[in-house]
């Protein structure tokens, strides 16, 4: 049946855009975090109403335009490409596609990000006439931030005709709206950032405790560097003492180092013997720091002369607080504030001012050579229970240049996916660690209490070589998620060398970077499980792709990785069996894996239905894996004392994936449809935000309570039930086969559909839906029964799903003798022979 099916591209399109459509807002941010150029076509899908895919829009923008086009999708697609900007036509393309579809929207806040990025891209290019007419037709984008759009587009230092009063004026309105000195410009020699300059004012005596100010350098460039050493200086707050931390720059640097060092006695210089990243040479800096504040200065920043004037006397008024951070304006070397996709205005971590006392106790900076400024301050945070407070005045600019090593890891909506790993590890790394633990040995550079990313560390590591490698979107809380951490588990008790491959699903409940899921974090953070990156150098026996949605649009690539073998593991069914919510094509996935690594893959199905539709959908019989996937689960992890009766009526239970199909046909129609008791307590373990099932809930309030899979443990879950009761609709293929499994370890009676039972044998037990409530009945009037068959679905965990057949399973797709298992260290077996 299901090669009748129209299951083409098209057909794709028109499913995933009628799931999308009503949050269009995760496609958006899927583009943009996944880095997929093939989502494109889902945009153009929607712009052209069904017509075309971005390639055929891109040629026939026009023709599309006169036939109709929503307009809101062409923005939004005009955003994915401005922001990616991965094609030399990507700017062009996103203008012409604004310039179709802006004069269409609204000019509020809720378009405010197409109209502003159009304007943002026309500065980019030069046509700044053309940007100032649409920044003053629209007053929504025009007041933003003082005005800024209109102030730089008529820049003097982009426009010499235009006047440079109008230009500082309104440059120095941030400054003036927190009664704060304004700037300008001491010479026309130098760049302007170089030449920013303020009047000075001494801040009245006393002079108050001290602040010990810590500038690293490297390589300093001698107009830019004394340009932040004198911002230092020049400071209303005189008590101070700045410590320049010079990390191992050549000798020709030394001339630059002496002149900061005899511009003032406060002035003190550092020099490392080798090089180690900016956090290393803070961590020798503070060493060495004498005052009762630390804060720090980046040497080709500037600070505002009452920066520590403001931060101290906020800490000196507010004890409580562990610290304290400025607002920045970010501005390139011209003070041209208007950057693509940016806000002028952000957080500035490295203006962090904290007591003393507060830095002895948590030691220093991680030593590595991006993002342990952040990582610092959330440390304090968590150690002290208390909030660090970023001031609103902007006291500090930052020099946006594009040989910054931040610039390399992000992108407006994007950040590279070793930034994402490290703030997972991190945010872990600070839930569980005990108080002691927070402390990080500032001379102890080499040794890091948590893993961190290659990309990351001073020394890159040689190449990895890894046994397996688990591949999909792993964030959030689901029983795809368990089983993917326990199969790690499982293959890593073999000795294998195991690693993790983290990709973005567009079918993701969130689009925010949020942390991997606990129970794979932890593996991770207690070196079980190596994260690794699609840029890394490594070398892996095989890539085990977890859920094929992840490569239908698939990442930008291709994979610096070395890959043997690659297998998908079709977790899900590409759609319902009658050909409904398609989600992924087969083949088009394959496509896409080939490219994105270089290697073909087998498939393996989850269940026999998915494993007929993948034949049915073009999956050669060579590239398909007879057998379906085993699963792996660690019974003896989920057993659940039911010794007795907890409560005077039964509990029943069930899990809800937010797909209707899993649930029958009837829900939501007729309101017993799934009520098998009567007034029962029914918990529900997922969501039911879907479609006209929601009226399950609504119609059952009184006794339904629904828990998401991040508020509860699931093993808590099921032991609070004692009955847990599955049924989906005849035309869903999908397997819950996990769900149930973890149902039958804690000891709950499952009843299931008849179909079900050649799978889970006497495990479980069958019937048609409208018996159920007297199988309950039954069941809970004669408890030795009930205990009787709760043994019954323990064994059937044991017993029919035992783990040794994932790992078999595995050990035969790396090709590796199966009499080799459980003999010792297997620890990089399969690719050190390659």
């Amino acid at each position: 049946m299901y090669q009748d099916q129209n299951f083409d591209r098209g057909a794709l399109l028109e499913s995933a855009f009628r799931r999308l459509e009503a949050n269009a807002d995760i496609a958006e941010s899927y583009a943009l975090l996944s880095e997929s150029v093939g989502v494109r076509d889902l945009f153009a899908y929607g712009a052209t109403k069904g017509r075309g895919d971005f390639a055929w829009l891109t040629e026939n923008l026009q023709s599309a335009q006169e036939s109709g086009l929503d307009y809101l999708w062409l923005a939004r697609l005009a955003r994915v490409c401005a922001l990616q900007d991965f094609e030399p036509s990507d700017r062009l393309d996103a203008l012409r596609f604004f310039e179709v579809s802006n004069p269409e929207l609204a000019t509020d806040k809720k378009h405010r990000r197409f109209h502003r990025l159009q304007v943002e891209l026309l500065t980019e290019e030069g046509l700044l006439q053309e940007a100032l007419s649409l920044v003053k037709r629209n007053r929504d984008i025009d007041s933003l931030f003082h005005g800024y759009l209109s102030a730089d587009i008529n820049s003097p230092f982009l426009n010499k005709n235009h006047s440079y009063s109008e230009w500082i004026d309104n440059f120095n309105s941030p400054f003036e709206k927190f009664n704060l000195r304004p700037i300008y410009l001491s010479s026309s020699k130098v760049d302007p950032f170089d030449a920013i300059t303020t009047d000075c004012l001494l801040a009245p005596d006393p002079p108050g405790p001290k602040i010990s100010v810590i500038m690293t350098s490297f390589r300093p460039q001698r107009e830019t560097f004394l340009c932040a050493v004198r911002s230092i200086l020049n400071q209303s707050w005189r008590n101070l003492e700045l410590i320049i931390v010079d990390d191992s720059s050549p000798a020709q640097f030394k001339k630059v180092l002496e002149a900061a060092s005899s511009m003032d006695p406060r002035v003190s210089i550092l020099t490392l013997k080798e090089n180690g990243g900016t956090y290393r040479a803070r961590n020798f800096g503070m060493e060495a720091a004498t005052g009762d504040y630390i804060t720090g200065q980046d040497s080709d920043d500037w600070s505002h002369p009452d920066r520590l004037l403001t931060q101290v006397r906020y800490l000196q008024a507010n004890p409580e607080a562990p610290g304290v951070t400025t607002s920045a304006i970010r501005a390139n070397m011209t003070l041209v504030r208007i950057q693509r996709g940016l806000n002028p205005l952000r957080r500035c971590e490295v203006s962090l001012m904290i007591p003393s006392s507060i830095a002895d106790e948590l030691g220093g900076y991680l030593a590595i050579r991006r993002g342990a400024d952040g990582e610092f301050r959330r440390r304090i945070e968590c150690h002290t229970g208390a909030t660090v407070t970023k001031l609103d005045e902007p006291l500090y600019l930052i020099r946006s240049t594009s040989e910054s090593l931040s610039r390399s890891d992000f992108r407006p909506g994007w950040s590279h996916p070793a930034r994402r790993a490290f703030w997972s590890e991190v945010s872990y790394w600070h839930r569980t660690a005990n108080v002691t633990e927070h402390h990080v040995p500032r001379r102890e550079a080499e040794t890091l209490p948590i893993p961190v990313p290659d990309r990351l560390r001073v020394l890159t590591p040689p190449a990895r070589h890894l046994d397996v490698v688990l591949a999909g979107d792993f964030r959030g809380s689901s029983g795809h998620l368990r089983s993917a951490a326990e199969q790690l588990r499982s293959l890593t008790d073999e000795g294998l060398a195991v690693g993790l491959l983290q990709f973005e699903s567009i079918w993701s409940p969130s689009m925010e970077a949020v942390p991997l899921a606990d129970e794979i974090q932890k593996l991770i953070h207690e070196g079980v499980v190596s994260q690794i990156f699609d840029d890394d150098d490594g070398v892996i026996g095989i890539i085990v792709i977890k859920d094929p949605e992840v490569m239908q649009f698939a990442p930008r690539g291709p994979s610096k990785l070395q890959v043997r073998r690659l297998l998908v593991v079709a977790s899900q069914a590409p759609a319902n069996l009658d050909g409904s919510e398609l989600s992924y094509l087969p083949l088009d996935v394959s496509r896409n894996v080939k490219l994105h690594f270089g290697v073909s893959p087998a498939w393996v199905a989850a269940n026999e239905s998915i494993q007929s539709m993948l034949t049915g959908m073009g999956v050669s019989e060579c590239d398909l894996r007879k057998e379906v996937l085993p699963h792996a689960i660690f019974p003896e992890e989920w057993t659940v004392p039911r010794s007795r009766r907890r409560n005077t009526m039964p509990v029943l239970g069930r899990h809800s994936q937010g797909i209707a199909s899993s649930w029958p046909e009837a829900c939501g129609q007729r309101r017993d449809a799934w009520t098998p008791v009567r007034n029962a307590d029914v918990r529900i373990l997922g969501s039911l935000n879907f479609g006209p099932k929601q009226r399950l809930l609504e119609q059952n309030s009184e006794t339904w309570v629904v828990f998401d899979e991040s508020e509860i443990e699931p093993r808590v879950f099921y032991s609070s039930i004692d009955f847990f009761v599955y049924f989906q609709s005849a035309q869903w293929p999908g397997d819950h086969y996990r769900e149930v499994l973890e149902a039958m370890a804690t000891g709950c009676v499952v009843i299931l559909a008849p179909e079900f039972e050649p799978i889970f044998g006497d495990g479980a037990v069958y019937a048609e839906q409208v018996d159920v409530p007297s199988i309950i009945i039954n069941y809970w009037s004669d408890w030795d029964d009930y205990r009787r068959q709760s043994d019954r679905a323990v064994r059937c965990v044991i017993n029919r799903f035992p783990r040794v057949a994932y790992i078999r399973f595995i050990a035969r797709e790396l090709r590796m003798p199966v009499s080799a298992l459980k003999v010792g260290d297997l620890r990089g077996h399969y690719v050190s022979e390659l």
